[in-house]
């Protein structure tokens, strides 16, 4: 799966203005932060490549040796967020809603 088409996808799970519960503000919430790693991502590599071009060219790549350690810690930065989202959704998904079961769906017979 390519990174644009991921992108796409990622950011169409994001949008409306409709009131949402809490649990959805934290879905797309996790979507928005993905589609932000996912242009990081783009971020990092393109600066990468500028570092190693001006490297090739003989030239300081200090500024731009700076600049890609700062794109790398927000991206660090972003991922563990999402890792903190992703541990509240679970949680959501392993507490019962009010009135429901534990088990809402009855298990399967062997025998």
């Amino acid at each position: 799966m390519s990174r644009v088409y991921l992108r796409e996808l990622v950011c169409r799970l994001y949008g409306g203005n409709a009131a949402v519960t809490e649990l959805e503000h934290r879905y797309r919430e996790l979507a928005r932060l993905n589609c932000l790693i996912v242009a990081m991502m783009e971020r990092v590599m393109v600066q990468r490549s500028r570092v190693a071009e001006l490297a090739r060219d003989g030239n300081r790549a200090t500024t731009a040796t700076a600049l890609l350690r700062q794109l790398e810690l927000s991206l660090h930065s972003m991922i563990k967020d999402r890792a903190a989202i992703l541990a509240e959704l679970r949680s959501y998904d392993a507490a019962p809603a009010p009135g429901q079961a534990s088990h809402p769906l009855p298990r399967p017979l062997h025998g």
